[in-house]
């Protein structure tokens, strides 16, 4: 990214946050109906050689305000990388890592503030090793890290569970699981209506993992857990 305006002073003091953690959510077009999304700090801009350069691409534009609300389901100016209506990958200064950002939540005067965010890449479809070692590390050393049983979001959905999270908990039993059960996350998408969400966090009746276990039995026994408290919708 390179330098550009900071944003309002006044609306990162609102937040609690400087202006350089503003973050924007820009949709970028690859090539056709191939979309991404990067996240720029509040004080700096899209450095297109340099974004060209990392995606291996000759060619990146901004789509229209219709065609952004079309691919991600929000109006532009309230574009989130949270339950976008395509799933799109997303692309990160480095900067932001570490520090608490506020962002966009998908509609006009409504954030996020996330503290201390990071990320873990993942190679999908393969068996990324490196991932799981690191996050076992930062299990170790006592952080927090979020999974998706179903290895992606489930939109109402009735996916199948993935071992990622169950993986972790059996390298790593001294780390605690707990579950995340979420009720109205597909109504997101409806816009302009404001979805009423509940997210209700709890320890797995069954218990922590088992050595008897297998990582596929403890992913399926806790994405059962989840399901009785927010079953399917689809």
């Amino acid at each position: 990214m390179s330098r550009g305006a900071p944003l309002s002073e006044e609306a990162a003091a609102a937040r609690g946050v400087e202006p350089r953690d503003l973050i924007k959510t820009m949709l970028v077009r690859r090539g056709e109906g191939d979309y991404l999304l990067a996240l720029v700090p509040g004080d700096r801009t899209i450095s297109w050689p340099k974004l060209r350069t990392l995606l291996g691409v000759s060619r990146l534009s901004m789509p229209d305000a219709a065609t952004a609300f079309e691919v991600t389901g929000f109006e532009r100016g309230t574009i989130t990388p949270f339950g976008t209506k395509t799933p799109l990958p997303v692309f990160a200064d480095e900067r932001i890592q570490g520090r608490t950002i506020s962002i966009g939540a998908g509609d006009h005067g409504v954030a996020a503030t996330l503290d201390g965010i990071s990320q873990i890449p993942v190679k999908r479809g393969t068996n990324d090793l490196a991932a799981v070692g690191a996050a076992v590390d930062a299990l170790r050393r006592g952080e927090a890290v979020g999974i998706f049983p179903e290895g992606t979001l489930s939109r109402g959905e009735h996916l199948r569970a993935r071992r990622g999270a169950a993986r972790l908990a059996l390298a790593c039993p001294e780390a605690r699981v707990v579950l995340a059960a979420v009720e109205g996350g597909p109504d997101v998408l409806r816009f302009p209506r404001r979805p009423r969400m509940t997210v209700e966090f709890f320890e797995p009746a069954g218990g922590q993992a088992r050595p008897d276990e297998s990582a596929d039995q403890l992913a399926q026994r806790l994405l059962d857990e989840i399901r009785l408290r927010v079953p399917p919708t689809k």
